[in-house]
């Protein structure tokens, strides 16, 4: 028992960021495989993906009984990734998008606050993050909010960032990371980080509200064009039903 005590501490002196990683890992990755589905928007989204596996439809796959799904299908493209080298959807690659974009919410937490804080405020805060009940809930079933909240986090540490830097040059990363959360839950994926972040720039009173606007509308621009080009293609797929559904 003292050398395992040993190795760990020995290793959060060294290398915090693999203790973190390791625990991350140990605490999602097993418990996805466990259990079958236990919620209704589990199998849903399952059979989303499923239906882009059977069908090679990638732009607006059914779920239940032919139903076209709602949300736009970049977690579904991501389980059919997961889920080609064994031919069909499972449990556990249904949910790893999940787990997967848990743990990347708690590594991007230890690196954004080692770097401003201590390493020690780093590491409690991250595992804080991971084991809260629903962050980690979350963490392990298949829905789309565990995907939708990394990459808006992602969005918002990146936004941090660039304020850092006086909001000077362009950063590629936001757009990218409004444009993967729109395609995982529609337009809330660009304007709420946008709106929060604007809200920021204002209490900070450095920035000009022309300029907070403008800067917001630089990073959102890309990220809602994004989201268009899949609502261009599905809208030639289903016509008139695909609209009255949005």
């Amino acid at each position: 028992m003292n050398k395992l005590i040993d190795t760990f501490k020995n290793i959060y002196q060294k290398q915090p960021f693999l203790l973190v990683l390791f625990i991350s890992i140990i605490l999602t990755i097993p418990w996805i495989t466990m259990g079958d589905f236990y919620y209704k928007g589990e199998p849903r989204e399952a059979s989303v993906a499923t239906c882009i596996l059977n069908t090679g439809n990638w732009i607006l796959p059914s779920g239940y009984a032919d139903e076209v799904a709602y949300k736009p299908p970049f977690m579904h493209w991501i389980i059919v990734l997961f889920s080609l080298p064994f031919g069909s959807v499972s449990i556990t690659t249904a949910r790893l998008p999940s787990a997967l974009s848990l743990i990347g919410i708690t590594l991007m937490t230890f690196v954004f606050l080692q770097k401003r804080k201590s390493t020690f405020v780093a590491v409690i805060a991250s595992l804080m993050l991971l084991t809260s009940f629903e962050m980690h809930r979350w963490g392990i079933e298949s829905r789309v909010d565990m995907l939708l909240a990394f990459l808006m986090a992602g969005a918002l540490f990146s936004l941090f960032r660039w304020e850092e830097k006086v909001l000077k040059g362009y950063p590629l990363l936001i757009p990218l990371f409004l444009g993967g959360a729109a395609l995982v839950k529609g337009p809330v994926g660009f304007i709420l980080p946008c709106l929060v972040f604007g809200v920021y720039l204002l209490i900070l009173q450095r920035y000009s509200l022309w300029e907070i606007l403008y800067k917001n509308v630089l990073v959102a621009l890309p990220a809602g064009l994004i989201l268009s080009c899949w609502y261009v293609l599905a809208y030639r797929q289903d016509g008139s039903h695909f609209l009255n559904l949005v």
